[in-house]
């Protein structure tokens, strides 16, 4: 679902042209979760970006579901954003004033899909949050305002996840709740790309890519949390 190959990025800066990520390359196989590691400024998420087609790159290529996102025009890359691809981020970027239906429904109504109140009634019952769907996101605490951008997530039934830093500002109960949800979503065919800090979240993915100086140094299958932090304390900082 996700092919990444010879991803380069360079930003300009004070100092002169820094090379964040340097050709990098990888595969998320559908149904399948990459967790990203790395120190600060490794270029995890800038990654992402890239990746999603957020930001874009100097060189390389990325293909999800099939789509050239690096080729693809700003429109239909938009297009192609709100239809087969689902974000969540440790801000959750909800409507504050929309209630979780509203932010749920949202990008549903804006890429015109169908059945919108059927998936958004499932998504709300599969995150838990049916009981307050018609609350403002204001009126909602962190680990509930994570629980409906997951379910807005849902709704949209991406081929691709991408999650920056999902669980960074969740209590440990809350962050069981949206691993589960990952792992779930995996289990329905959707390929999960999270960056994490956080060892014990990496862990729970099929593969972790461990990222120093914007390459792609070590990568392993399904690691624990002690293997993780071995790795990470041996790598450059």
């Amino acid at each position: 679902m996700l092919s990444v190959n010879g991803l380069t990025k360079t930003f300009a800066t004070a100092g002169g042209p820094k090379k964040v990520l340097r050709d990098v390359s990888f595969t998320v196989p559908a149904g399948t979760w990459v967790s990203v590691m790395g120190r600060s400024g490794s270029g995890k998420s800038t990654l992402l970006k890239c990746a999603s087609g957020l930001l874009g790159c100097d060189s390389g290529s990325v293909v999800v579901d099939g789509v050239d996102v690096l080729g693809a025009s700003q429109d239909d890359l938009a297009r192609f954003r709100r239809q087969r691809l689902g974000f969540v981020f440790q801000d959750y970027n909800l409507v504050e004033s929309l209630t979780a239906r509203e932010n749920i429904a949202l990008p549903l109504l804006l890429a015109r899909s169908a059945d919108v109140g059927h998936r958004v009634d499932e998504a709300l019952a599969v995150t838990g949050m049916a009981d307050s769907a018609g609350q403002t996101a204001s009126t909602l605490s962190g680990g509930e305002q994570q629980r409906v951008a997951i379910a807005r997530a849902l709704a949209q039934r991406p081929a691709v996840l991408f999650a920056d830093e999902p669980t960074g500002a969740l209590d440990s109960v809350n962050s069981r709740v949206v691993l589960d949800l990952f792992s779930q979503l995996t289990r329905q065919g959707t390929s999960v790309l999270m960056v994490t800090h956080d060892l014990d979240a990496a862990a729970h993915g099929d593969r972790v890519l461990v990222l120093a100086d914007g390459r792609v140094m070590v990568e392993l299958d399904a690691p624990t949390a002690d293997e993780l932090f071995s790795v990470m304390s041996q790598s450059a900082p």
